[in-house]
């Protein structure tokens, strides 16, 4: 089992791929963490599961608002991705949203 953490910055307002399942893995999501780095706006966020054996993104929190200078935990559980699957984020401002995902990458 691997362990890792995948840390992305939003710098536009366009749904930005922030973690990829390695091929030939299985992926266990333990984390997601939305940081608004503004002091003073607040930032909705869109965070997609991408399902590439449907081809298709789902909604995983729709414009989930984040309080000025605030962090949230998204997961209350783990989530299993299989290989190649995403997790994807939109803001709604540049360059006041970091994301942190943890994982564990299995075989």
């Amino acid at each position: 089992m691997i362990y890792k953490n995948s840390i992305t910055t939003l710098t536009n307002t366009s749904k930005t791929t922030c973690y990829t399942c390695t091929n030939g893995k299985r992926c266990i999501v333990t984390s997601i963490v939305l940081s608004n780095i503004d002091g003073s706006t607040a930032v909705d966020a869109t965070v997609d599961i991408g399902d590439i054996s449907a081809a298709t993104d789902y909604v995983f929190a729709d414009e989930f608002p984040i309080q000025p200078n605030s962090n949230v935990e998204l997961l209350s559980r783990d989530i299993v991705l299989e290989q190649m699957d995403t997790i994807k984020v939109t803001a709604s401002v540049a360059n006041d949203l970091n994301v942190f995902i943890s994982v564990q990458e299995t075989e």
